[in-house]
């Protein structure tokens, strides 16, 4: 997260546009142009979030041009409804808007600290690719919201950003399970009590496979798979269809292990029923990484300057 002040407005739009003589806007130090989340190679979930596609919550704030971009044929989730592209900002003011990239990713955590640990909500996001947590994770950063603070930030993060090589994985877990009850629940006379379908999302389980799953999309293939099985294999082939078949046949079979028959095809599931299958948050944007060292602190020095 970002560390908040009642400086970030002035630190964050400073000099955001230089005017000349005339008091004509220039030099904005960006091309504001969207560009293929494949080419920066970061992480890219948010790239291919799906509200602003027709039929969804937040349609009206899309374009029809937005929508009509080609598909990003260079990542392995489907780009199509103009997903799969980020806005290329300035850099003007960048030095006060670490850490970088669209999540905040590339360079040191952020926490508050506070006196009372009961209101530390802080979790550690250093992971490998399996969901574990690294062996001697780097420590969070205080928030430090001064001109000071924020310069030291901006240069961990240039060194996390031009040293891609050293960069230790992020991946955000679920810190805890989360039990969610299905169905309507229903008197059971032989306990003497209401009861109903819980399912557990287990602790540890990648906020990915939750946030990014197509549920419905999912959930209608294994009903079809059952009742219209050729429908199913007509557009996902064989091989898919079947494993549908079998993931559908395996949760009526025991319904309590619906999450770990899930993680079981989990190869499936990105491929077919996820919006994006991308896990480390911080990859990606290997750009400078083959600049000599002395280069790389000169432009560390040239960009704090704009």
């Amino acid at each position: 997260a970002k560390c908040h002040s009642s400086q970030k407005d002035e630190l964050a739009t400073r000099d955001f546009y230089r005017t000349d003589a005339n008091g004509v806007r220039v030099d904005w130090m960006g091309s504001d142009e969207a560009v293929p989340v494949s080419q920066a190679g970061t992480y890219r979930s948010r790239a291919l979030h799906s509200n602003h596609m027709k039929g969804r919550v937040w349609e009206q704030y899309g374009s029809e041009t937005l929508r009509e971009r080609k598909p990003d044929r260079g990542i392995r989730d489907e780009g199509d409804g103009g997903r799969g592209y980020y806005r290329v900002i300035s850099l003007l003011a960048a030095w006060a808007t670490a850490p970088f990239m669209h999540n905040n990713a590339i360079g040191p955590e952020i926490c508050g600290r506070p006196a009372n640990k009961n209101n530390d909500l802080y979790v550690s996001p250093y992971h490998d690719a399996d969901g574990k947590p690294v062996a001697n994770a780097p420590a969070c950063w205080a928030c430090d919201p001064s001109v000071e603070g924020r310069y030291r930030l901006y240069k961990a993060s240039m060194q996390d950003l031009l040293h891609p090589n050293e960069r230790v994985p992020k991946m955000a877990v679920l810190d805890r399970d989360i039990p969610v009850d299905i169905g309507p629940r229903i008197w059971d006379e032989k306990q003497g009590r209401k009861v109903g379908f819980r399912v557990v999302i287990s602790k540890g389980l990648p906020v990915v496979m939750v946030g990014n799953l197509k549920y419905k999309a999912l959930i209608d293939d294994m009903v079809l798979a059952r009742t219209n099985y050729a429908s199913v294999r007509s557009r996902l082939g064989d091989a898919d269809a079947a494993e549908v078949k079998r993931l559908s046949d395996q949760i009526l079979a025991d319904p309590q292990r619906v999450i770990t028959l899930i993680r079981a095809h989990q190869p499936l599931l990105e491929r077919r029923y996820m919006t994006s299958s991308a896990r480390i948050e911080n990859e990606g944007h290997r750009f400078g990484q083959d600049l000599p060292e002395a280069d790389k602190k000169a432009l560390t020095a040239f960009i704090a300057t704009l």
